[in-house]
């Protein structure tokens, strides 16, 4: 438990030092606001909108938040969460606003009470601006705050002392005519419009009549379109398109009836007619249907009608098809949606290849999903760019449609605003931040994408030794998730033909997949490999060459067509994130999780395993559900044919793995450095040797790498003004690069390991879990050059890079490597024998023998009990006359031997270099227990098998 606490509270500072990173280079670090301020608002800032129940010290410490410094958004969180509170916090904010000194704060108190929209705080702001002459609170900013909180608190009631304080203060009638204008008060701006004759004075009352909406006010604005001063008419049709809407339509269409100027004619097309609400006018659409082909008004028409988006509108697009530029004719059919797929649909079967790339252009810019059934048959066209094209709109497409799968399991208001901030402006409007983000995701996946590759290469060629199996799988496992779903969100960009390029991506990982699934663990010298050891060799060379030849495109197509949904893809970013947490745990933290346990990580590695196979062949087996639904029975078995030896992977890796496998205990001596550590995996002990970190240079030059990825990526994020998404991407990065650069860390700077099984060693320097140039297995310790080299730059006394008490120590452990459980032996043991001569290696120095042994003793028994009570070696053997060492292999030395029955045992003898050279020994001389004594013959010469 203390183990995941602590690891909780690492990834919970990780996860904490991005964010950090990502506030400190953001805007929201205000300028001359103290850090801890900052922080304490942007925390408030990605909390929720509920304010909890209200009560006064809740109001009172929400409204201390806001001052002087405070950044807007922050600002906008705080009044958000006191207009959920609604009228109770009504009397408190118009108690403040009258007790309140401070400039910033009564702003925002103003600003408040106007989005109430309550009369009783309406009211009370226009009495605090008439009696705000001459009061301390009167500084610059105040009075305009206070106008702009009446005109967005829309109560008529304050009309009258708006009105007096115009007779007061003059100097601000532009704020006091635009607060009257939203408060409907139409008659007294007309008559104020009616009574200036100065143009600059005018110009002020332009806007709140706008505002007003009123029919007379209309017909007072519309002339103004065709005054003489450009100013004044684009003041105009500003004010009309943003404030009146329909309600100017009417009046500005009978003023464009007695002019030409098609100046004036863009303006209002542009400006007031392009809008939704135009299509309830009967008279708009038949004005925009008279321009269409008009050689200036053209864009102006069709721009219109586009945003207008009505079937009448619709009609009168469809009118211009085949008599002008496509590019002209669907310039603005992003506005239109999926309403204008049958028009487009007309271009993609123009037999005019540069029409059919226009349309898949703008399929590809409207950003709707639907349109990739329309797509999908020009994978096929017969011209090349048109092809590439639509491959290109394809992919880009269906990511958006995966995003528009995950919206649909958010509740229904957040999903709709999601998707519909994502679709239009990519990332919620934080387009640059997001996207600096999205690049470095983008060259984590390139790397991986290289090291899959290599990797793949070295395991199909049985050229990657494997030491430490749990953490290599992991490893493996971290890329294999990571590069398939890299490959469909990440790589979208090319040289050349981009399916290609894809289906090369999805190669190279399934030649990892292979590789490792096909992975075996090597025998020991002398150890020949059972039948099905030596048929997963053979099936490696014929399955690996036909599976990635028919299987990479079929793989592709599939994951393609099933990552689109996130019901599929959650199960793979699920799988990535517990890979990232075990990667991490691994390479970037000094303790395990869990109890370290050969057993345990063996189960572990199984399951992971099984899950990504199991996420990466389900798309295959859809195909098979989807062919058999269209009644292709030859596609169904194609699929079906693919997934059989993806079964046989399986089968073999779990019988690698041997996951429910026995987990024996060895009583193993101490180390004599306490930079050596034991574990034991079976029939293997394994002892790894990195000295501990002296200072902090060293562990921050590990954590660089690590942390490298997240960092950037939030301040990347963070600079360019990312935003939430932003925020959130730097995080997913982070988990990712910490990572991969937990494993780049662990490959520069491997630890010494060594191995011993069944009185065999072997030592290297293990990268990411196996190595290149480890020495193999030997029945003496040799170091390898770089290992010694590594050893030696200890300060601890070295010869040949070990100190004697440590060759000592690894000895004693390669010696009682074959040990097996304690037993009990029957009072009488007795038993008798015959050997045999296997094989002789070439040098004579390995000799392989049978010995059968029957149990004569009334119950059953094994050599390792007879070894135990006497304390040494039951079994012993001279070659004329001079005794040689002999082993047996530890699990048939740990069975038990039936009464009566026969059991055939293989014995390793390991003559001295003396013995194993020259004309041979001629008599080989087996003693063992109960007073047995066998003679064989040896071959006249070194090298000859005995039959």
């Amino acid at each position: 438990m203390r183990r995941f606490l602590l690891t909780s509270c690492i990834v919970i500072l990780l996860l904490g030092a991005f964010g950090l990173t990502f506030f400190t280079v953001s805007p929201y670090r205000v300028s001359g606001q103290p850090y801890l301020r900052s922080l304490n608002d942007f925390v408030l800032l990605l909390g929720s909108d509920r304010p909890g129940p209200f009560s006064a010290d809740g109001y009172r410490k929400l409204l201390g938040r806001a001052g002087p410094k405070t950044h807007r958004h922050v600002e906008d969180k705080i009044r958000r969460k006191l207009l959920r509170w609604g009228e109770p916090i009504i009397p408190l904010l118009i108690t403040d606003l009258e007790t309140t000194f401070d400039p910033a704060k009564l702003r925002f108190i103003a600003g408040t009470l106007g989005e109430l929209q309550a009369e009783p705080g309406a009211l009370a702001m226009a009495e605090l601006l008439l009696r705000l002459e001459g009061d301390p609170r009167d500084v610059p900013g105040v009075r305009r705050a206070l106008l702009t909180a009446l005109e967005k608190s829309r109560a008529a009631a304050a009309a009258p002392q708006l009105i007096a304080y115009l007779g007061q203060n003059p100097r601000h009638r532009s704020e006091v005519y635009a607060a009257l204008g939203a408060l409907g008060r139409a008659d007294f701006l007309l008559d104020e419009f009616h009574r200036e004759t100065d143009w600059e004075r005018r110009d002020d009352l332009i806007w709140p009549l706008a505002q007003t909406q009123a029919p007379e006010a209309m017909r007072t604005l519309a002339p103004l379109l065709l005054h003489p001063d450009n100013h004044l008419r684009m003041r105009t049709i500003s004010a009309l398109s943003q404030s009146a809407r329909e309600a100017a339509i009417d009046a500005c269409l009978e003023v464009l009836g007695r002019t030409r100027d098609e100046y004036v004619y863009s303006a209002v097309m542009q400006a007031l007619l392009a809008n939704r609400f135009a299509a309830d006018n009967p008279r708009v659409v038949p004005f925009l249907r008279q321009f269409l082909n008009h050689p200036g008004l053209a864009w102006e028409a069709n721009y219109a009608l586009a945003r207008i988006g009505s079937a009448e509108a619709i009609d009168a697009l469809a009118s211009l098809v085949g008599t002008q530029d496509p590019h002209a004719v669907m310039n603005h059919f992003e506005y239109l949606g999926s309403a204008a797929f049958p028009l487009i649909g007309k271009f993609l079967a123009s037999p005019d290849p540069y029409a059919r790339r226009q349309a898949i252009y703008k399929l590809e810019e409207m950003l709707e999903p639907q349109a990739i059934p329309l797509l999908r048959p020009l994978l096929q066209d017969p011209d090349y760019w048109v092809k590439k094209a639509a491959g290109e709109a394809i992919l880009g497409l269906e990511k958006l449609q995966l995003f528009k799968s995950f919206t649909e399991y958010l509740p229904e208001r957040a999903g709709r605003s999601a998707w519909r901030g994502f679709r239009f402006e990519m990332s919620w409007g934080f387009r640059d931040g997001f996207a600096h983000g999205i690049s470095i995701f983008k060259w984590l996946h390139r790397l991986g994408l290289v090291v899959s590759l290599g990797l793949g290469l070295l395991l199909i060629f049985n050229l990657w030794r494997v030491f430490e199996p749990y953490r290599f799988n992991l490893f493996v496992q971290f890329l294999l998730v990571s590069g398939f779903l890299g490959d469909f969100l990440l790589y979208d960009e090319a040289l050349g033909d981009f399916g290609q390029h894809y289906l090369l991506a999805t190669g190279c990982h399934l030649l990892l997949l292979i590789g490792f699934f096909c992975k075996e663990n090597k025998p020991l010298p002398g150890q020949l490999g059972n039948r099905f050891a030596r048929l997963g060799g053979a099936n490696l060379a014929l399955l690996a060459p036909l599976l990635l030849w028919f299987g990479t495109p079929a793989l592709t197509q599939a994951l393609r067509r099933n990552l689109v949904d996130f019901a599929n893809v959650w199960p793979g970013l699920v799988l990535l994130l517990l890979g990232c947490l075990l990667v991490i745990e691994q390479w970037a933290l000094p303790w395990n999780l869990l109890r370290p346990s050969a057993r345990r990580q063996r189960r572990l590695s199984a399951l992971f395993s099984t899950a990504i196979l199991g996420w990466i062949a389900w798309p295959l087996w859809l195909q098979v559900w989807i062919a058999v639904s269209a009644g292709n029975q030859d596609q169904a078995t194609f699929h079906l044919l693919l997934l059989l030896p993806f079964a046989w992977l399986l089968l073999r890796h779990w019988l690698t793995l041997n996951p429910f496998g026995r987990q024996r205990s060895f009583e193993l001596p101490r180390p004599p450095l306490p930079d050596w550590q034991l574990a034991s995996d079976g029939e293997r002990i394994s002892l790894r040797w990195q000295p501990a970190a002296r200072g902090l240079l060293q562990p921050l030059l590990q954590l660089l790498p690590v942390l490298g990825a997240g960092f950037a990526a939030a301040a990347l994020a963070g600079f360019y003004r990312g935003g939430g998404p932003g925020l959130i991407l730097s995080l997913l990065v982070g988990l990712a690069g910490a990572a991969l650069g937990g494993l780049v860390s662990e490959f520069f700077r491997p630890r010494v390991m060594l191995q011993i099984e069944d009185g065999y060693l072997r030592c290297g320097l293990p990268r990411l879990g196996g190595t290149l140039g480890a020495s193999r297995w030997s029945r003496h310790l040799y170091l390898p050059d770089a290992v010694r080299a590594r050893l030696e730059r200890r300060a601890a006394p070295a010869g040949g890079g070990l100190s004697e008490a440590e060759k000592g120590w690894i000895e004693r452990l390669r010696l009682i490597s074959g040990q097996g459980e304690p037993g009990k032996l029957p009072r009488q043991a007795k038993l008798a024998a015959r050997a045999r001569l296997l094989w002789s290696s070439q040098s004579a120095d390995l000799l392989l023998m049978d010995l059968q042994v029957k149990n004569l003793s009334p119950g059953p028994f094994s050599l390792a009990m007879l070894d135990r009570q006497s304390g040494k070696l039951s079994w012993k053997a001279e070659l004329d006359g001079t005794p040689v060492e002999l082993m047996f292999h530890r699990r048939q030395r740990e069975q038990l031997i039936p009464a009566g029955a026969v059991k055939s045992l293989q014995l390793r003898l390991f003559p001295r270099g003396d013995l194993a050279v020259g004309p041979g020994p001629e008599k080989l001389t087996l003693t063992g227990p109960a007073g047995i004594a066998l003679e064989l013959p040896l071959p006249a010469r070194a090298g000859e098998v005995a039959r």
